[in-house]
Parts: C-alpha cells; sequence; structure tokens
C-alpha cells in the first residue's frame, strides 16, 4: 500500500503527494495519522504518518507551515476493509479562518471522495490522507 497527503486550499490541489510511503500489508495493518507543533511561534507542523503491520511499523514525516487559523477539525473513515485498488481519503485534517463554524467532511465524502469535492471549498486549507492499494 502507498499513503500520502494532499493539501488543498479553498477547494484547489496546491501539493499533489507530500510525504509518500510505500510499504507491504498482508491481511491486516493499522495507520495512524497525526500533527505536531515543532516551534516555539506555532507555525510550523510536523505530520506523521504511521504504518504498523506483522513485520513492524513504517513512518514517514513532512515539515508544514501552517497559519494560525481559527478553528480545526479532523475526521477519518474508521476501519476499512480494501476490495478494491481505489485510491481513498483515510482522513482529513481542515483549516478555517472563519468564525461562521465548522463541521467535519461528511461520511459520503470518504466513500465518494470525486462526488463530493465541492465540501473542501467550504474550508480554507485541507489536508487528505490519500492510499492506494495494490497487489
Amino acid at each position: 500500500m502507498s499513503v500520502w497527503v494532499e493539501k488543498y486550499e479553498f477547494g484547489k490541489l496546491v501539493e499533489p503527494e507530500m510525504g509518500r510511503m510505500t510499504t507491504g500489508i498482508e491481511k491486516n495493518g493499522t495507520i495512524i495519522f497525526t500533527t505536531s507543533k515543532t516551534d516555539d511561534d506555532q507555525k510550523r507542523s510536523m505530520f506523521n504518518v504511521s504504518i504498523q503491520n506483522d513485520d513492524g511499523t513504517d513512518t514517514v514525516t513532512y515539515p508544514e507551515k501552517i497559519e494560525k487559523k481559527d478553528a480545526s477539525v479532523s475526521g477519518s473513515t474508521g476501519k476499512l476493509k480494501i476490495n478494491s485498488t481505489n485510491k481513498l481519503a483515510l482522513a482529513s485534517i481542515c483549516y478555517s479562518s472563519g468564525n461562521e463554524g465548522i463541521r467535519s467532511l461528511s461520511t459520503d465524502f470518504h466513500g465518494d471522495m470525486e462526488g463530493h469535492m465541492d465540501e473542501l471549498k467550504e474550508y480554507d486549507v485541507v489536508y487528505l490522507l490519500r492510499s492506494e492499494f495494490t497487489k
């Protein structure tokens, strides 16, 4: 499987494959997607993606400058059973500077990303954890 982070600004793709990593998984595995601040002024963050399988854990980190936003929200698909080689959106971290409140991406987004791309326009910046499964 391969995983990477895509960055969208106001619904437009601006970074297509940040921190791409490929590793093998036979039957079961766990993917962990986190961010953490790296400096005192809180403008730089580090994305961390880890994949745990029967052979151990592979990790990739990717630094990213994140401007201060008023609100952020994250979401994920939860447990998946993979039956195809589609490129899936596994998780999201969304930032907004508006004060109208925000909500996470719909559950329909993760099942049919292409059909729900307009949802990304509601946020200043969206980071999507994407994946591709191959045999």
